[in-house]
């Protein structure tokens, strides 16, 4: 009886089914692990330049502003700061729970971002420590929250441009192109969005192609 099962289930010949179900899982949990760490639950440092999204701002003292995007679930933002060389300096979490939000670099050196969802302007010194938060009418709002940008891409000698190298962002100073600095190695690699994309549509690909094999052959007989 036990031979007549092994034969009926034929586990070798399943084994191309099993390995796409593994591998749209692994795709599955990867993507809800990462969407921790774009949401803050996890702890992460810097998140993947890649993701840059609707405005960057170099600021009179040689900063880079650019609101980063979430590029695995395309839900969340965040801005980040980095030198004119290109190297990571802080991140502001926004409170924007979802919504659009806009940055303006102010003359006093701090950072405004204002929210849509809440009608509310959170002001931050450079270094991220938070300082006030006030209500402002809808009516009030500086800054078109539906347009793209507004953005300031170059400063004195500093420039962002897209790297022709790589296709990422970098920075341009004097004559030399520094891209900005990469994300946290994890979030780079393991549960980078090409990774989980090409995983699930290659876990899919192998579970069509067993069902569609499975579905042609003959009956197995009892015999």
């Amino acid at each position: 009886m036990g031979i007549g099962l092994w034969r009926k289930f034929r586990p070798l010949e399943n084994l191309p089914a099993l390995a796409g179900f593994i591998a749209v899982l692994v795709a599955l949990s990867s993507s809800a692990v990462a969407d921790l760490f774009y949401h803050g639950i996890l702890p992460t440092r810097v998140w993947p330049a890649t993701g840059i999204f609707d405005q960057v701002i170099v600021t009179s003292g040689g900063d880079i502003l650019a609101k980063v995007q979430d590029p695995v679930m395309v839900r969340n933002q965040r801005v980040q700061r980095y030198d004119c060389r290109g190297n990571f300096k802080n991140a502001y979490q926004t409170d924007n729970r979802g919504g659009v939000f806009k940055i303006a670099a102010n003359t006093d050196g701090t950072l405004s971002i204002f929210s849509a969802r809440g009608d509310t302007v959170d002001v931050f010194r450079l270094d991220g420590a938070f300082i006030d938060r006030r209500t402002i009418d809808p009516r009030d709002m500086p800054l078109d929250l539906l347009r793209s940008g507004p953005s300031v891409t170059k400063l004195g000698d500093c420039s962002v441009l897209v790297d022709p190298v790589s296709g990422g962002p970098a920075v341009w100073i004097g004559d030399e192109i520094r891209p900005l600095e990469r994300g946290d190695w994890f979030l780079e690699t393991v549960l980078s969005g090409y990774w989980i994309v090409g995983l699930a549509l290659s876990g899919c690909g192998i579970l069509a192609l067993s069902l569609f094999k499975r579905r042609n052959e003959p009956p197995v007989g009892r015999g």
